[in-house]
Parts: structure tokens; C-alpha cells; sequence
């Protein structure tokens, strides 16, 4: 199984889209974000995500709902996997500062992506958050502790969770570090992997299934 991630900068480009290609929802939404910068930028978030989805689901983009209220907390979250004409498409996204991005696989898969800029607090946070496995782990490394929150924040968007689901969901102190398929024994049949999309930014997948590689496409 190949996991397909499409990146793009969200404030490059010409951005035009058919509003019927949106939710009154989302149109909603982005009309409430006070910063045309932001609501530029939540807007092609958007797009790219139903353009994508719609090509792999065979559907309208905006026929497409992305998104179902969950029962236990009341907010609206990704609704993954997309069930089309007997087809399951599982997806994730993800965004941090110009830079937004896409997964697409066909077992439950959940990416993360974080801007790599100056975090003083980093090992406060490590210490409230992390085991002590992981924090010697991170050597000392702002760089390893953002490899690791991701790989957490990934596997928790995969199972539907998010955040609220707990940091120590996922015990990272065994994963290696970029650019190889990690597994732990605490999640058998998971494969998780750190990658780079971009210079600056560090970015992590969780797939559960026999993935075997990651596809990187720059979406335009």
C-alpha cells in the first residue's frame, strides 16, 4: 500500500474556485474569519482537500461531506473514511503556517505537519506530555520533539481522536527518526514515518495496514 501526499503553499497561486465546490457550511465559515489572509488560506485548504478527494472518490467536490459531528464532544470532525458507491477512501489533513496537505490511502491513515520555528517552551512540554522514554529520546533535540509530536498527532487524527484522545496514545521512544517505515509493538499492525515536505517544516504519517512506501506530489 502507498500512501499519496499532496502538499501545496496556500498563499501562492491564483485561487478562483466554483463556489458550489464549497459547503454552505464552509462558506459560513470563511466569511466569519476576520483576516482576508486567513480566509484565503482556509479556502484553499478546502478546495484542495474536495479536489483531491473528489477525484479519488469519483464524486463532485461539492457533493462531498467532509466532515460528521461527533457524539462525544459535539464538534465537527473529518469524516474519514469517505463511504462513495461501495468505496472507502480514507484520508487526513493537515496545515501549519502557508503550508497545507493531504493524505489519501486506502486503510485508516492520519498525517500532521508543524512549522519549525523557535518553540522556548519545548521541554516544558515534553515534560508534561512525554514518558520518560521519549524524553531521552529526544536528545536535546527541538527538532526530535516535533518529530515525535507529530508522529502522536498523526496516529490520533487516524483513529478518529485527535488531541483530546491523549499524547500518550503512542509511545514514540522506539520510532526512528525521518525518512523510514517505524513499528511498535503497542500498535501491531501500525507503521508510522516522520518525512520532510518542505525545508522547515517536519511532518509525520500513521497508516495502519502494510504500507510500503510514501508518494510526495506538490499539488498546484
Amino acid at each position: 500500500m502507498i500512501v499519496r501526499i499532496w502538499h501545496t503553499c496556500v498563499d501562492k497561486g491564483e485561487l478562483d474556485p466554483d463556489p458550489d465546490s464549497f459547503s454552505g457550511e464552509e462558506l459560513e465559515r470563511a466569511e466569519r474569519i476576520g483576516s482576508e489572509r486567513l480566509r484565503r488560506r482556509f479556502l484553499a485548504r478546502r478546495w484542495m482537500a474536495r479536489t483531491l478527494l473528489a477525484e479519488a472518490a469519483g464524486e463532485a467536490p461539492g457533493d462531498l461531506v467532509l466532515e460528521r459531528r461527533c457524539e462525544r464532544c459535539g464538534g465537527l470532525h473529518p469524516a474519514s473514511p469517505l463511504a462513495v458507491g461501495g468505496r472507502e477512501v480514507w484520508w487526513s489533513a493537515s496545515h501549519s503556517g502557508d503550508l497545507a496537505a493531504v493524505a489519501i490511502a486506502s486503510a485508516r491513515v492520519g498525517l500532521d505537519l508543524e512549522l519549525e520555528r523557535e518553540r522556548p517552551r519545548w521541554e516544558r512540554i515534553a515534560e508534561r506530555f512525554f514518558n520518560p522514554e521519549e524524553r531521552r529520546a529526544l536528545a536535546g533535540s527541538p527538532t526530535r520533539f516535533l518529530e515525535l509530536w507529530t508522529l502522536k498527532e498523526a496516529y490520533l487524527k487516524a483513529l478518529g481522536l485527535g488531541l483530546p484522545g491523549g499524547l500518550n496514545a503512542l509511545d514514540c521512544s522506539g520510532l526512528t527518526a525521518t525518512g523510514e517505515w517505524s513499528e511498535s509493538d503497542a500498535q501491531p499492525g501500525w507503521r508510522f514515518q516522520n518525512f520532510q515536505p518542505r525545508p522547515g517544516f517536519v511532518a509525520a504519517v500513521a497508516v495502519q495496514g502494510p504500507a510500503t512506501g510514501v508518494e510526495l506530489r506538490r499539488w498546484r
